[in-house]
């Protein structure tokens, strides 16, 4: 029998996702190299703290989900994006219907220490009926995978499990806890991982 048109469309959407996720991999490459510190997690004011919407007419914004998540984490911390790197990652993924049809909202920040730029976390807050379908977060890191051309690799961090893509031009560490695709990416992988080892544990 014929699967129904919901479930054959769920591949491209993973697909289509991670491409959208590389974009925003390019865009927030360097943006940890001249930061302004914040001390805690904060929503900017600008126009990036309300929905973004597309040409297109997809809307894209900040999630309360999603920034709960970034909790305070020993010995670092967080800053806000640039407004304008900001508005072209949510812009970017609100003009992609296969992201606004399955991604509710996200947070996003860069995080520090002592002033200097270690990585930046994305948070999305996807719908349920996304993350629990079998086999979609495979075919999601599939669809990353094959957009930056680096092989996704499963390991384990502080008892979790991850994936990590170690591309040329970024690393990335990401895993999901129940509806919410955690993604930190940076410059230098130990960094990188250091950032999801701190936030993993400040989860635990």
């Amino acid at each position: 029998m014929p699967a129904p048109a919901s479930s054959r469309h769920w591949p491209l959407w993973r697909a289509a996702i991670g491409l959208a996720l590389v974009f925003l991999l390019a865009a927030c490459a360097g943006t940890s190299a001249t930061p302004t510190p914040v001390a805690t997690p904060t929503v900017s004011s600008g126009p990036s703290n309300a929905a973004t919407t597309s040409a297109s007419g997809g809307t894209f914004s900040i999630s309360p989900a999603a920034q709960a998540y970034l909790v305070p984490l020993a010995g670092y911390e967080y800053v806000d994006l640039p407004p304008s790197v900001e508005q072209q990652m949510a812009g970017g993924f609100a003009s992609n219907p296969a992201v606004v049809s399955v991604i509710k909202g996200y947070a996003a920040t860069s995080v520090t220490r002592d002033g200097e730029g270690e990585a930046v976390i994305l948070v999305l807050d996807a719908n349920e009926s996304f993350t629990a379908l079998p086999g979609s977060m495979d075919q999601f890191w599939t669809g990353v995978a094959g957009s930056s051309g680096a092989a996704v690799k499963t390991g384990a961090i502080a008892g979790k499990s991850v994936q990590t893509v170690d591309g040329a031009a970024s690393k990335l560490v990401g895993w999901h806890d129940a509806n919410l695709i955690v993604l930190v990416f940076g410059s230098d992988m130990s960094a990188t991982q250091a950032v999801a080892e701190a936030l993993i544990q400040a989860h635990g």
